[in-house]
């Protein structure tokens, strides 16, 4: 058995069962149409068509992790309204967001506009550093996004730092938890408590598959003592660990997420094997991670990365056929795969280019990577909830698309919106306008078609303006969404 795997939870048993498992290998400008009018036919063959290649394949999947684990039962329907749909952001600096510094892997455009262009691209779900901030916190929350804080770099083993056997007793922890937990719980804006934005801490990334043998026994305590402490003091907060492929690490977190990306419909009984590892550690699901990229770029080269990913056996054809898949193919079915085989969400690292993680999802001035990667997840978020049912809207500025983030005359602003409902009637549509990134709002309703409202807005301003169709059963849309420079 790997060394690496001799601390992970369940019985010598237990891992014997399980020890075939393969661990993962080393390794437009302008806004988003949504396109309601075109919607009903090709996008829902689409969606349509994957699930059913999708399902196709559920039987032998489930026969798969059956076969290795006789314990809870597997998750094998979508969880609904209650998938997530997530993203890693490294808060940009001053710095970042002022100059494009060619060479440094920044960010030229601001939390503002990332968050914006998130909750359009459907997201619900955001793992940040730590570094954010009261007003930032406002914004994810009136967007209608929760959040996690990371307190390292994104990405590291740990999200703190481990001082090393007999170095550390669990009352050496408190001080500092205490510390982060009143900086969160002090997140007020404008007189407004922000804080229940922030619903966990992510303890680390990868642990399974980086801990040095030396030092594991004792650092897996020290984790697990810095979890109970986290809890007791943050109640209605989760400790979150993201794994490796099973089996996993057991260290008191509440939430498990796993990079088992490079999942699609062929693979896809690597979903419910992290299901099923999930609720061996009596947690109830988990959340597939996924790196936005190219499987014919990373995995077809080599047929010990077709093999260990689960497409295999590996011939000349199977890596032909990764080859000529695209990006925004396997971005998009990866979540459609999270969502249809039962997983509670599907999350990708990493939104930004920052880091130097060149899997990003959009370039550092915020725009969609050129191999439609972004566009996959947001047309994957928009046609899983359009098939829960969910209103779609589109935003529009005198009947006219708005240019994302181009410059205006001051004065009013005519925002229209067309609405549309598959499962009920739209009772009415919100808009709302920014002039702070999204922290603070001005709204204003219309339940009588054609949807419009009225903004002024004055020079020098930064505006956001947005608009959510809400249906007769209380349903939302995902937001559409704009920003422009008034002058």
């Amino acid at each position: 058995m790997n060394s690496k795997q001799s601390a992970v939870h369940g019985s010598p048993e237990q891992r014997r069962k399980r020890e075939h498992k393969k661990t993962r290998p080393a390794g437009s400008p302008g806004s988003r149409e949504v396109m309601i009018s075109h919607y009903s036919l090709f996008t829902t063959l689409r969606f349509l068509f994957t699930v059913h290649c999708l399902l196709f394949t559920a039987h032998s999947s489930l026969s798969t992790v059956l076969a290795s684990s006789t314990e809870s039962p597997v998750v094998t329907v979508p969880v609904g309204d209650e998938f997530t749909i997530g993203v890693y952001y490294s808060m940009p600096t001053k710095l970042e967001v002022a100059t494009s510094r060619p060479g440094i892997h920044s960010c030229a455009f601001g939390w503002e506009y990332a968050f914006m262009d998130m909750a359009r691209h459907g997201v619900n779900r955001i793992i940040t550093s730590l570094t954010t901030e009261a007003n930032q916190w406002a914004a994810i929350k009136h967007w209608g996004m929760k959040g996690f804080e990371y307190a390292g770099v994104l990405g590291d083993q740990l999200s703190y730092e481990y001082p090393g056997p007999g170095e550390w007793k669990p009352a050496d922890l408190v001080p500092g938890i205490e510390e982060m937990t009143d900086r969160w719980n002090g997140h007020v804006w404008n007189g407004e408590d922000v804080s229940d934005a922030i619903v966990g801490h992510v303890l680390g990334d990868e642990m399974e598959c980086h801990l040095s043998e030396g030092k594991r026994e004792d650092e897996l305590e020290f984790i697990r003592a810095w979890a109970d402490i986290y809890h007791e003091l943050n109640p209605e907060r989760q400790a979150l660990l993201n794994h490796c492929m099973p089996p996993w690490y057991d260290v008191h977190q509440r939430l498990d997420t796993s990079s088992i990306g490079a999942t699609i419909c062929v693979n896809s009984h690597r979903v419910l094997e992290g299901i099923a590892e999930a609720k061996e550690l009596g947690r109830e699901n988990m959340t597939l991670v996924a790196l936005p990229g190219s499987l014919g770029g990373w995995i077809a080269p080599k047929c010990e990365h077709v093999e260990a990913y689960g497409f295999g056996p590996c011939n000349e054809a199977v890596r032909e056929w990764l080859k000529d898949r695209t990006t925004y193919q396997d971005v998009y079915e990866e979540m459609i795969t999270a969502y249809a085989f039962g997983a509670d969400g599907f999350t990708v690292f990493l939104y930004n280019y920052a880091l130097g993680y060149a899997v990003a999802l959009v370039d550092t001035n915020g725009i969609s990577k050129a191999d439609g990667r972004w566009d996959g997840f947001g047309d994957a978020a928009n046609e899983i909830r359009r098939a829960q049912g969910w209103p779609g809207v589109e935003l529009l500025n005198d009947g006219e698309p708005f240019t994302d983030r181009g410059t205006y005359p001051a004065g009013e602003f005519n925002l229209t919106a067309q609405g549309v409902s598959d499962s009920g009637t739209i009772a009415k549509v919100i808009f709302g306008i920014s002039t702070n990134g999204g922290s603070d709002w001005d709204s204003a309703e219309d339940d009588t078609p054609a949807y419009e409202a009225r903004f002024p807005t004055s020079a020098g301003d930064m505006v956001i303006f947005r608009a959510q169709a809400v249906d007769t059963e209380g349903k939302k849309s995902i937001y559409a969404a704009n920003m422009v420079y008034v002058e």
